[in-house]
């Protein structure tokens, strides 16, 4: 009993968890301990930079001379056709709204801290 505590003891892990449980798990420590708190901030740039994909394709569309939602909003404003980009923009602000209101949900998932929101 005591040359398993003390194997235990020099790997850092309490006898009685490491008897419970078994040895330590490499993938699940990276992923629990040091991934997930640590995307907190990488899942808020990744949703900064969707935000600015969105909204680079028009310009980048209507530069290449690609088909897409940005050549239909500079071809519908160049004819003065108004209805046609305040639907797109829409469309575009709606899509924009959707990844927002997804990072945000996901920020419950990886911290625990924001589940606990008293208003």
């Amino acid at each position: 009993m005591a040359a398993d505590r003390s194997a235990s003891a020099g790997r850092g892990v309490p006898a009685h968890r490491d008897t419970a449980l078994g040895p330590p798990n490499p993938l699940r420590i990276l992923f629990t301990d040091a991934l997930r708190p640590s995307s907190f901030s990488l899942v808020t740039l990744l949703g900064l930079s969707l935000g600015r994909l969105i909204g680079g394709t028009v310009v980048v569309e209507y530069l290449f001379s690609l088909p897409g939602m940005g050549t239909v909003v500079v071809n519908a404003a160049g004819r003065g056709d108004y209805p046609m980009v305040q639907g797109a923009v829409l469309t575009i602000a709606l899509i924009h709204v959707v990844i927002n209101a997804a990072i945000d949900l996901s920020y419950g998932y990886l911290d625990a801290r924001t589940r606990r929101v008293h208003v």
